[in-house]
C-alpha cells in the first residue's frame, strides 16, 4: 500500500477543526461519530489506495460513509426526521474494508447515487463494508447545478473520490477538506480563478454582455440589483461544467479560449494554431440567454404567488409553463456542454470564444517562443522551468506567450485542470483551477 504522503495526525487535526467550525452553525455530527486518530489513518490510507486502482481498465469513483448499522441507526432517524428518504441495502455478508474490495464494489455502487457504508469491526482496529445507502441522484445533480433544489445526504463523515489520488471529506454536503496526491489542497472555499483574478478579468466583457442581453428582455419588476452577480455566476458555471465534462472523459485535452469581440468568420482566429476541423458551433449563447430570462420570469412569478399577489388560475398555468421551459432549456444546456467537451476526444485542441462559439477542434498549436524558459505559479509565486512540463503544457505556454489576449486550459489525463495566461511580461500558470463551484 502507498502511504498518503501526509501526516495523518495533521490531517485528522485539520478535519477536527473544520468539524468544530461548521458544527457551530450547521448542527453537524457529534464527535463520537468521528473515527479516532489511528482509525482515521487506516480509513484514509485505504481510500487513497483504492482511488489509484482500476477495475477492468475503469477507474471508478466512490463515496464512503462512516456509519454503522446498529449503533447509529436511531440517531440517523432522529437527525433526518425520516429515514425513508434514503434506501438502505444491507449485505447478508460483510466484507473486509481494503482497497481491492472497495475497487470491486465501486462500479456497482455508482458514486452519483450510492454511498458505501463502512464501520469498525467490533473489538478490532479493522473496518468492514456492511451495505450501501441509495441517496438517489438529486443531491449530486444539485451540486453540479443541474437542478435548483437538492436532498441533503446523510449527516455522517463522508469520503469521496472521483479522481486518482483525490479524497474530499464532507458532512451532510458541507465540504471540509480536500486531499490531492497525498497533500492538502488549498481551501475549498477560496474563489475559483474563473471568478476572481486575471482569468475572470479576461471573461468580464462577455459576462457583462450576457447581463445586458438578459436585462433587455425583462421588465423592470422582474430585475433586481442582485441579478448581475447571479448572471455572472451562471456564465462561470457553464464554463466550469464544460471543463468538468472534459475532465470526466479521462483522456486529457487542451482548450483555447479567445475573446469574442473579434470576428473569425473569414479568417483563422489566430496564426498560432492550425485548426484541422473549423466549425461554427454557436448554440450555447442563445440558450444561456433564454435560460436566464426564463429563470428570472419564473422566480418573479413564483415570489408573487407565494406572497398572495393576484393569485389566479392563469398565473398558476403560467408558472407551470415557465417551470417546464426551465427544465427543457436546462436539458439542452447540458447537451451543449457535453457536446463541446466531447470534441476533445479528437487529438488536438478545442478553440472557443468567450461567448462559447466553438471555432474548431483538432487544432495543433504551432506557436514558437524560444526565449520562454519559465512560468509563474499563481498559487505561490514560484518560478517553474517549462522543461519540467510535458509537450501539451509547453505548447500551451508558448501559445499564451504569443497571444496575451487568450486563456488556455490544460486537462490532464489524471483529472487535473490547469490554466495559463500572459499578464504583461509574466506568463501565469494555475496548477489546479478545478476548485470552484463544482468542487465535490
Amino acid at each position: 500500500m502507498r502511504d498518503i504522503g501526509i501526516d495523518a495526525s495533521k490531517l485528522w487535526m485539520h478535519l477536527s477543526e473544520k468539524i468544530d467550525e461548521h458544527s457551530k452553525t450547521n448542527c453537524l455530527l457529534p464527535p463520537k461519530h468521528i473515527p479516532t486518530e489511528n482509525k482515521f489513518e487506516r480509513l484514509v490510507n485505504t481510500a487513497f489506495n483504492a482511488s489509484l486502482l482500476t477495475e477492468e481498465k475503469r477507474r471508478p469513483g466512490f463515496r464512503l460513509v462512516y456509519f454503522g448499522p446498529e449503533k447509529h441507526l436511531n440517531s440517523f432517524r432522529t437527525q433526518n426526521d425520516s429515514v425513508n428518504r434514503f434506501r438502505f441495502i444491507p449485505m447478508k455478508q460483510r466484507f473486509s474494508f481494503n482497497a481491492s474490495a472497495l475497487n470491486q464494489i465501486a462500479p456497482a455502487a455508482d458514486f452519483v447515487r450510492f454511498m458505501v457504508c463502512v464501520v469498525r469491526k467490533e473489538d478490532t482496529d479493522t473496518f468492514e463494508i456492511w451495505g450501501l445507502i441509495d441517496t438517489g441522484d438529486n443531491w449530486w445533480r444539485f451540486t453540479q447545478r443541474e437542478t435548483q433544489t437538492g436532498q441533503l445526504p446523510p449527516n455522517f463523515l463522508t469520503l469521496t473520490s472521483t479522481n486518482p489520488g483525490e479524497i474530499s471529506f464532507s458532512l451532510q454536503g458541507h465540504n471540509l477538506l480536500l486531499l490531492r496526491n497525498g497533500e492538502l489542497s488549498r481551501s475549498l472555499h477560496d474563489p475559483s480563478p474563473i471568478s476572481s483574478g486575471p482569468i475572470a478579468n479576461f471573461l468580464s466583457k462577455s459576462r457583462q454582455l450576457l447581463y445586458d442581453q438578459v436585462q433587455e428582455q425583462l421588465s423592470e419588476e422582474q430585475w433586481s440589483k442582485y441579478d448581475e452577480q447571479y448572471t455572472g455566476e451562471l456564465y462561470n458555471l457553464f464554463l466550469e461544467r464544460v471543463l468538468r465534462n472534459m475532465r470526466n472523459l479521462g483522456h486529457g485535452g487542451t482548450f483555447i479560449l479567445l475573446p469574442s469581440a473579434n470576428r473569425y468568420d473569414e479568417s483563422p482566429p489566430t496564426n498560432q494554431v492550425l485548426i484541422k476541423y473549423r466549425t461554427d458551433y454557436n448554440y450555447a449563447w442563445d440558450n444561456l440567454v433564454k435560460a436566464l430570462v426564463s429563470r428570472h420570469q419564473h422566480a418573479h412569478l413564483n415570489f408573487a404567488l407565494h406572497n398572495n399577489q393576484d393569485v389566479n388560475v392563469q398565473r398558476f398555468k403560467r408558472l407551470s409553463a415557465l417551470r417546464a421551459r426551465d427544465d427543457k432549456l436546462e436539458a439542452k444546456k447540458r447537451d451543449i456542454e457535453n457536446s463541446i467537451a466531447s470534441l476533445t476526444s479528437v487529438d488536438g485542441a478545442v478553440v472557443m470564444t468567450t461567448q462559447f462559439q466553438v471555432l474548431g477542434f483538432g487544432a495543433e498549436i504551432i506557436a514558437n517562443s524560444p526565449s520562454l524558459a519559465q512560468v509563474s505559479n499563481e498559487s505561490n509565486g514560484d518560478k517553474i522551468p517549462i522543461k519540467l512540463f510535458g509537450t501539451r503544457h509547453r505548447s500551451a505556454f508558448r501559445f499564451c506567450q504569443n497571444e496575451e489576449n487568450a486563456v488556455v486550459f490544460i486537462i490532464s489525463s489524471d483529472g487535473g485542470v490547469k490554466a495559463t495566461k500572459r499578464e504583461g511580461d509574466d506568463l501565469l500558470f494555475w496548477p489546479d483551477i478545478y476548485e470552484g463551484t463544482l468542487r465535490l
